[in-house]
């Protein structure tokens, strides 16, 4: 059973986290206070971004938890994907990928671009396309109320795709401007923020699996 006041207070939670970690990121770059790179908000494995692994391990756990009870195909496809990306960035797989890919298709510098740039994001484009095959396929032969969580799913992981890559690049063009900061608050921000909304959504369809009701409308 879905429990509407349940539900809000772990998405609460999630949205609290989230800001507070971006708070810590503001004061950590204009003030004198949590001067440790573990409180910016682009530190590899830093404060924040270990909270961001977290949420994705979690969604990939439901999951394959879901997968596992339901045996949906649609569920183990979106359980590998979670985990793909719980292990791109906690490995930086596309940045060690997208060196490779540019030096063997010898990339250049373009629209203040690296040959990296566009390295990541042929590994991106790539992984993409072998995941979109997989749900596509899969979702041809879901039942209807899958296909609408699927459809949901697409929508959140698209404007999460839009802060990781759009805004990633317009990021990258604007080093060494006083938009870098800003651009680079919205891009990792925005990722959080979706991830937690992401890792929400599927909380509540777990609860709605395990007891078999309809999905109550928050």
């Amino acid at each position: 059973m879905v429990n509407i006041k349940e539900s809000r207070e772990f998405l609460s939670l999630l949205i609290i986290a989230d800001i507070l970690f971006i708070t810590l990121h503001i004061l950590h770059s204009y003030s004198g206070f949590f001067q440790d790179h573990e409180y910016s908000l682009d530190r590899d494995r830093g404060f924040s971004e270990v909270f961001q692994y977290l949420k994705q391990f979690w969604v990939a756990a439901m999951f394959l938890w879901l997968f596992i009870n339901k045996r949906r195909t649609l569920y183990l496809i979106w359980s590998l994907l979670f985990a793909y990306l719980l292990i791109d960035d906690s490995f930086q797989l596309h940045e060690r990928l997208g060196i490779v890919v540019a030096n063997y298709l010898e990339y250049t510098h373009m629209l203040k671009l690296s040959p990296k740039d566009f390295g990541e994001f042929t590994v991106f484009i790539s992984s993409g396309l072998f995941f979109a095959v997989l749900i596509g396929v899969a979702y041809i032969y879901s039942a209807n109320n899958i296909k609408k969580i699927c459809r949901d799913l697409i929508l959140m992981l698209a404007l999460f795709t839009f802060f990781g890559v759009v805004v990633d690049a317009i990021h990258a063009m604007t080093e060494q401007t006083t938009l870098e900061v800003v651009i680079g608050i919205v891009e990792d921000g925005g990722e959080m923020l979706v991830m937690s909304v992401i890792c929400w959504y599927v909380f509540r369809l777990l609860r709605r699996e395990s007891g078999n009701r309809p999905l109550e409308v928050v």
